[in-house]
């Protein structure tokens, strides 16, 4: 990992060649080439070229010494109104609980240790897929929400149902403030290697097949595809997004 101009970049090289996008470090972070991750400026010490800095135009203000978490404003979408169909129960339920869906479950784990509201996973968005899933579903597979049992207990039994995709989701991706998936498949050299991309714990990806039935969301393989996940988990060393390319642009991985 090489940090760019004014550390407030990095991207991947590998034999002397340039092998990733250039990937910007969050506002109010710098790259350490040291611990290969973005931290807050005051712990980097940047050897690299400075950004050129513009004159002021107000009087310059002393910032803050102590660490602030860097913000991402969290995804907004307009009002809703609910289907006729609605789970009331359940969805009554989950609104009486929002804030503390929003400030004490959908959080992240920073390269501290602290837990943050995720800026990738807020309430507004886990609930309009949770109305697609029970409502709409995917190849005649839904949310199970208990609508067979009647009264309360069935509305025990989708809030615990809710509870259990929310734990494994917590494990999957929540903590890691990410919606891609991450590289995490350590070498024999102790490196994150960019075939990563192409397929982790020695899997490929693009031999993947959908079981009998599910063909149609079966993609074509594209030899020539060029893809960089949007985003990816920020843990202590984490390496960069993942990235894919034909060997004929990346023939080291």
């Amino acid at each position: 990992y090489v940090p760019g101009p004014g550390c407030t970049s990095y991207f991947i090289c590998s034999n002397g060649q340039v092998v990733s996008p250039i990937t910007d470090c969050q506002q109010g972070t710098l790259f350490d080439e040291k611990l290969s991750v973005c931290d807050y400026e005051q712990n980097v010490e940047c050897t690299t070229t400075p950004v050129p800095t513009p004159r002021p135009s107000k009087n310059p203000t002393i910032s803050p010494t102590y660490r602030i978490a860097p913000t991402t404003l969290h995804p907004t979408f307009p009002p809703q109104t609910r289907s006729p169909s609605a789970n009331n129960a359940i969805e009554d339920n989950l609104h009486y609980c929002k804030d503390d869906i929003d400030n004490k479950i959908l959080l992240y784990q920073t390269a501290w240790n602290d837990w943050l509201p995720s800026t990738q996973y807020r309430y507004d968005g886990f609930l309009r897929g949770l109305q697609a899933m029970y409502l709409e579903g995917i190849n005649d597979m839904t949310f199970y929400l208990g609508e067979d049992v009647p009264g309360e207990e069935g509305t025990i039994i989708g809030l615990v149902n809710i509870a259990a995709f929310l734990a494994q989701s917590m494990k999957e991706t929540i903590k890691y403030d990410s919606c891609d998936e991450n590289n995490w498949d350590i070498n024999n050299e102790g490196k994150y290697p960019i075939s990563n991309a192409c397929g982790q714990l020695e899997q490929s990806y693009q031999h993947y097949q959908c079981p009998e039935g599910s063909e149609h969301f079966q993609c074509e393989v594209d030899p020539n595809m060029e893809m960089v996940a949007s985003t990816h988990a920020r843990w202590y060393g984490a390496p960069g997004p993942l990235f894919c390319a034909p060997k004929s642009i990346h023939p080291y991985t």
